[in-house]
């Protein structure tokens, strides 16, 4: 194992004396990721003020020239205060983590992908030092609009480079860090000097591998749902063509090699790029190499060269994709007190909150690293350098459901005509309204189909607008009502307060209103709301809500815009699919991020799952933030045709449980819902 004492693992701290010394450090760094890494610190000064260190700058040097990494200082505390020694935690952090701060509904226009990585960098105070786009080969027209939709600007902007096939790493200093955007895969710096695969305990002080190997899997279909590949679709069906067919012409005429091929535009170089990257992805994602080394030198991006690996396949060279990290330096506590020294032991390993992973897990039952105490570990995922690496779509775009009220921002004669429908311009009630007409705002291109129930010739600018949205994907956006046109007399008119349920005006109150899951109640009113009752009460007003009762809770106001209330559904919304939470009834906590299967089982049960085959898994996926599943509507209507003919074996599958969607049916929805459901066709 490669030690080396002479030059320790050190902690410099930007602008602080504090004298600290690294007991160890846990790291994650991988690519399209921001890194994290959880540093223990001993000091003999049991009242440091860790907390005013937040948002400083470190440099955590791995005790190898130019090793290290750089980091804002995003929290820092004590986990235990002794006589002799004190034990500190430190967690440092990009720069690049401040667009994690806050969710946001904004659209943007006319801007390509680069262009908006550009606008929520420098948005958040990145400046052209802190970033930098490294040679892109690609073509990335500009958008028509790109939603944002309750996403953070670091969710945006990992989705954006998932979906375009562009990946980003961090180059780190002693005095700071750069993120790097590139698409070309030769743009990965290559590490000097080969590593050698470690055969005995004899390694010469150097840098060695411990373990290199390939696990291999069945992998899951992609689905129709991935949102790449509906960008694929939807693309074929959009893109120009200036040449027309020749039914007179054979199938097979001559090819002609002194007529050159027309070069294509950039719609159409876009729309091949992004169906080579997708299989580039598919590719990537198939594989699953994993191993663990002692060099202290590795981090995600780099292209490594290993040798003397007995499978020759090994012998390559290979892209690290992720890196964990894992260092302890004991020697520190050389000296103290024995009891600080159990009791700084234990308060390390219990404060330690490493995520899990599969390969992590795998690596860990390894006897290095079950005998690991002192020194440097690095676990690793490659992919060999000659497969070009694009990222994994693990940011979904949010789905937007139910009716979304908008303002037409265009007459008649500022709409476009595409296919079988209308583009028109129309400003969501989440929107900011321009202060003066002069001010520029993005607008979303919403469709009106020809079909609808809204002739174009009866709209005029201002008009209100009910859109949905096609397999509740916010950039595409449908027309599908009109609300009602008052004027300023019959505004007058109205009453002081109006109460709505499910659309219809409530003019005779009882003392009760109940409400179940499916029941829309819509208050209007010129003033303050305020419901009280015996022992409790709810206000809304526009500084933001407040309950009082045993426990007083208040909701100030939001960061967005004061969003207007959608409008009243006719028919039960399907499209807002089956919901996982902690308790039946739809109540508890939502189970968010959770892998989930709807599969046929002759007898239901986790026990029988290893019995399935790969027909009787019959949809897949990853429930969002709130627990929905995510399937569409037509998914909806299979599933319902599914259910009619064996109620009885289709099952809903995730983590720990597995139950009939007949049972969760009876525990979630009622006897209206059912039958709608039973009803779609």
């Amino acid at each position: 194992m490669f030690e080396d004492k002479q030059m320790p693992i050190t902690l410099k701290l930007t602008g602080s004396p504090m004298d600290l010394q690294v007991l160890s450090f846990t790291g994650h760094d991988a690519l399209n990721e921001p890194y994290r890494f959880d540093v223990d610190l001993v000091s003999r000064n049991p009242h440091l003020d860790m907390p005013s260190l937040a948002g400083s700058a470190a440099w955590l040097a791995f005790g190898v020239e130019h090793a290290g990494i750089h980091g804002l200082i995003d929290s820092a505390r004590q986990l235990y205060a002794g006589t002799c020694l004190s034990l500190y935690r430190m967690t440092l952090v990009p720069s690049l983590l401040k667009l994690e701060q806050s969710r946001q509904r904004r659209v943007f226009t006319g801007l390509s992908v680069p262009q908006l990585i550009t606008r929520l960098l420098e948005n958040h105070g990145l400046n052209e030092d802190g970033y930098r786009f490294e040679g892109p080969v690609g073509v990335y027209p500009p958008r028509d609009w790109c939603v944002q939709y309750d996403e953070t600007d670091l969710h945006l902007l990992q989705r954006l480079c998932e979906e375009e096939g562009i990946h980003f790493r961090f180059e780190h200093s002693p005095t700071g860090h750069q993120l790097v955007f590139a698409d070309d895969p030769a743009s990965f710096p290559e590490r000097q000097g080969a590593i050698r695969l470690q055969h005995n305990e004899d390694t010469h002080n150097q840098p060695v591998i411990g373990y290199l190997g390939e696990r291999l899997t069945l992998h899951a279909a992609t689905g129709i749902h991935d949102p790449v590949w509906r960008d694929c679709s939807t693309l074929s069906a959009n893109t120009p063509t200036n040449a027309q067919p020749d039914t007179q012409s054979a199938n097979n005429a001559s090819f002609d090699q002194q007529t050159d091929p027309p070069k294509p535009g950039d719609e159409e170089a876009h729309h091949r790029q992004t169906r080579a990257r997708t299989l580039e992805r598919l590719r990537c994602e198939r594989r699953h190499i994993h191993g663990w080394s002692s060099d202290c030198a590795l981090t995600s991006g780099q292209i490594i060269q290993v040798m003397e690996h007995p499978v020759p396949l090994f012998n390559d060279q290979w892209l690290l994709v992720k890196v964990r990290h894992w260092a302890k330096q004991p020697q520190v506590l050389e000296g103290c007190d024995p009891h600080d020294m159990a009791a700084i032991l234990g308060a390390a390993v219990g404060a330690a909150d490493e995520e899990s992973a599969s390969w992590i897990d795998q690596l860990s039952r390894l006897h290095e690293f079950e005998t690991f105490d002192h020194g440097y570990r690095t676990g690793y995922c490659v992919l060999p350098w000659a497969m070009p690496f694009r990222p994994s779509c693990t940011h979904r775009k949010p789905g937007i459901r139910g009716h979304q009220q908008v303002t037409l921002m265009a007459d008649v004669a500022g709409f476009i005509r595409t296919h079988a429908a209308w583009r028109v311009p129309v400003r969501y009630d989440w929107q900011n309204a321009p202060s003066s007409p002069d001010e520029h705002t993005a607008w979303a291109l919403a469709d009106l189909p020809d079909l609808a129930d809204v002739s174009v010739n009866a709209l005029t600018a201002g008009d209100r607008l009910l859109v949905r949205h096609f397999d509740n994907d916010p950039e595409r956006p449908v027309i599908c009502g009109m609300l009602e046109r008052r004027t300023a007399s019959e505004v007058a008119e109205c009453p002081e307060k109006t109460i709505r349920l499910n659309g219809s005006i409530l003019k005779n109150l009882h003392e009760n209103i109940h409400l179940n899951n499916v029941n829309d109640l819509y208050f209007e009113a010129r003033e303050d709301l305020r419901l009280s009752t015996a022992k409790a009460s709810f206000e809304l007003s526009s500084a933001g809500i407040t309950i009082t009762g045993p426990r007083t809770l208040t909701l100030q106001a939001c960061t967005l815009p004061t969003m207007a209330p959608a409008g009243p559904p006719t028919t039960l919304r399907w499209e807002d699919d089956l919901r996982l939470t902690e308790h039946p009834g739809l109540q508890g906590a939502p189970l968010a991020n959770r892998i989930w299967y709807i599969v046929f089982m002759e007898t239901p049960g986790l026990a029988h799952l290893p019995r399935l085959e790969p027909r009787h898994f019959l949809y897949e996926g990853r429930t969002d933030e709130r627990g929905y599943l995510g399937l569409s509507c037509a998914q909806m209507r299979e599933l319902a045709a599914r259910y009619r003919r064996s109620p009885k074996h289709l099952c809903l599958v995730h983590p720990d449980d597995c139950f009939t969607l007949q049972d969760y049916f009876a525990r979630n929805w009622n006897e209206q819902q059912l039958r709608a459901f039973m009803e779609l066709d």
